[in-house]
């Protein structure tokens, strides 16, 4: 059942992220790799229950008790490869457009920043636009 549930997630993420222009074998690994973090934690939880006859029927409050404990080891260890991935390029979904903090301040980057021949000096203020 957790493949079947892996490759379903795996095609809707890749579905999403090849929407947004990515190339769909390329958002299909990605995928894969979220989805594969993301299991390592749920189902490396759930076979510790099983070999160590800790799990409970499913029609116990217990079990579904320890599944949510297992979903939030799943997030856990899905984070760093989520965080990793959302760190390679920026997000299409993304609202705000503000340009990334540069060595010289948070908005003086004039690749990114779009008014940077509008901002002026003047001898009595800091900045004015």
């Amino acid at each position: 059942m957790i493949l079947v549930v892996a490759v379903t997630a795996i095609a809707v993420l890749a579905a999403f992220e090849a929407a947004a222009g990515m190339r769909l074998l390329t958002a299909a690994a990605l995928a894969a790799v979220t989805v594969l973090a993301f299991d390592l934690g749920m189902g490396g939880w759930m076979l510790l229950l099983h070999f160590t006859e800790n799990m409970p029927l499913a029609t116990d409050i217990a079990f579904w008790f320890l599944m949510q404990f297992g979903v939030v080891l799943g997030t856990l260890t899905a984070l760093p490869v989520v965080r990793w991935l959302g760190g390679r390029r920026p997000s299409p979904y993304s609202r705000s457009r503000v340009p990334r903090r540069t060595s010289a301040g948070p908005f003086l980057d004039t690749a990114s920043n779009d008014r940077s021949e509008d901002v002026q000096r003047s001898p009595g203020s800091r900045m004015s636009v």
